[in-house]
């Protein structure tokens, strides 16, 4: 999964990352959507750059305020599911302690 780009949408940006990077996005204060997206990582000739989704999170932000998140692939039981979680980042934490 580490090798798989994804896409951070949310406000006006579509930011293409691939596992292990860290971005920082100013977004505007109010209210906002983040959805994750990617192709299907076992098809190579996938175009679809949004065949595998995260729910999307609604957020609200306050001036001078920021969010942290952390982005893991969706399983189901032990396999990856075509999607991506999306959830607070916590300190010393990792996408199998979630």
């Amino acid at each position: 999964m580490n090798t798989l780009e994804s896409w951070i949408r949310v406000a006006d940006y579509a930011v293409p990352v691939i596992g292990g990077q860290v971005i920082c996005l100013y977004v505007q204060p109010g209210d906002s959507e983040l959805t994750i997206t990617s192709r299907y990582p076992y098809d190579p000739s996938s175009k679809d750059n949004e065949a595998c989704k995260s729910k999307t999170l609604k957020f609200s932000l306050s001036a001078n305020s920021n969010r942290t998140f952390m982005i893991c692939p969706a399983t189901k039981q032990d396999h990856y599911a075509c999607g991506w979680r999306v959830t607070n980042f916590k300190p010393k934490s990792g996408c199998d302690d979630q």
